[in-house]
């Protein structure tokens, strides 16, 4: 099992261990298996260590954000099979 860490003012967790810190500021760190673009409202989904629906976290950019992102194909590139962090809370 992993410690989480501390990265600047936040807890960093395992991806696996997001559920146990929903409502709490922490930065999820993982495996990005796949990027995909909803087809309504265009959200953008980052599913963690597997694709949907195996995954054991996802993030997602609301299409009000989406511009200050790159383009989800171009951060599908980046960030496919790569591991990321993502700030929560």
């Amino acid at each position: 099992m992993t410690t989480p860490a501390l990265a600047q003012d936040a807890l960093v967790v395992p991806d696996t261990a997001a559920a146990r810190y929903v409502g709490q500021r922490v930065t999820v760190e993982g495996l990005v298996a796949t990027v995909k673009v909803s087809a309504h409202r265009h959200t953008t989904y980052l599913n963690f260590r597997f694709p949907y629906p195996d995954h054991s976290f996802s993030a997602w950019i609301a299409d009000t954000l989406a511009s200050r992102f790159p383009a989800p194909a171009e951060l599908e590139r980046r960030l496919s099979m790569a591991y990321a962090q993502v700030r929560i809370g």
